[in-house]
């Protein structure tokens, strides 16, 4: 499931968007390339933590063995 696409604006894109006045958030979006997407793996489960703040949890099949 999508939760959330990334979008983004090299800086140079940027720049020349802002000359032409293009400040706002909804002028530059049209503009911007998507560079990625935030998925769930699994479906959400209900709980009393959850329903009252946004919490992820990452297994550590994930994480870089550096990071161990």
């Amino acid at each position: 499931m999508t939760i959330y696409e990334m979008l983004a604006l090299g800086e140079a894109r940027e720049a020349a968007l802002l000359k032409t006045g293009a400040a706002d958030l909804d002028e530059l979006i049209p503009h911007a390339e998507r560079i990625g997407t935030l998925t769930t793996e699994s479906k959400f489960i209900a709980s009393k933590y959850g329903d009252y703040r946004l919490f992820f949890k990452h297994g550590d099949v994930f994480l870089r063995k550096e990071l161990r």
